[in-house]
């Protein structure tokens, strides 16, 4: 299973308001790299994917992110050969929104998670999480 490039279009996103998405941001990352997240691990792209014991959905799909003024928004890329599904879509960003609120729930004031295509993120480049 190959992970699309970097500069593909995304297809859903979440949207987390922070007054400090740079914090949140680090935090993220820290907690995984620290092994106080093991459900997400960051890949050689610098991207999410979720990881089970049986690595059920590992690879599947990607979050990378983008971080605004006010808001982190973690865009989901599907794997390249095939169409994200809805049972994948619907994991990955449930899974990802529990791992928010297990961890960092005191570093954002709310959530909101699309459930279409948003064209305002359609085209913005991939960064790294």
């Amino acid at each position: 299973m190959r992970q699309k490039k970097l500069n593909f279009k995304k297809d859903m996103a979440i949207y987390v308001t922070t007054g400090n998405p740079k914090k949140l941001h680090k935090g993220i990352k820290d907690a995984i790299n620290a092994g106080e997240i093991q459900t997400w691990k960051i890949d050689g792209n610098g991207l999410l994917t979720h990881c089970t014991s049986t690595d059920q959905w590992e690879r599947e799909a990607w979050f990378g992110c983008i971080l605004e003024e006010n808001r982190i928004v973690f865009c989901i890329n599907g794997r390249e050969d095939r169409a994200l599904t809805v049972p994948e879509y619907a994991i990955y960003h449930g899974r990802f929104v529990e791992m928010l609120l297990t961890h960092f729930d005191r570093d954002f004031s709310d959530i909101q998670v699309s459930p279409l295509i948003d064209s305002a993120y359609d085209r913005c480049p991939m960064n790294e999480i």
